[in-house]
């Protein structure tokens, strides 16, 4: 129960985290340099300086959350495949049970009868 709790988490937090989205943010600075001389000319220069995600590092964050996305996917899949084959194995060995102590019964002189005749 507990690891079906476990899967149950992981898958949420997949879903969850495809649900996030990434913004990209940028820092502009603008700088402007007025400048005089002695002659009275006056010359203005503004500089801007733009800082921030690019977009290869957007797409890196964007394919590291879809590796991320996909490892919980595997892992949750791997569980379910365990889960499944310890599942069919506890069938198997209760039908295993159940066909012995049905011979059992069919054996015994008293239940041979009553159950002769639920089977046929």
């Amino acid at each position: 129960m507990a690891s079906r709790a476990m899967m149950a988490s992981r898958s949420a937090a997949a879903a969850g985290a495809e649900s996030s989205t990434q913004i990209a943010s940028r820092k502009t600075t603008k700088t402007t340099v007025i400048t005089a001389d002695g002659s009275g000319n006056v010359s203005r220069e503004t500089h801007t300086k733009v800082e921030g995600s690019s977009s290869a590092d957007v797409h890196v964050a964007a394919m590291r959350r879809m590796e991320e996305k996909i490892r919980v996917l595997m892992d949750d899949l791997e569980s379910e495949q365990q889960l499944r084959r310890r599942v069919e194995r506890e069938k198997q060995d209760l039908q295993m049970q159940v066909g012995e102590r049905i011979k059992r019964l069919l054996d015994h002189p008293t239940h041979a009868d009553v159950l002769r005749g639920i089977h046929y």
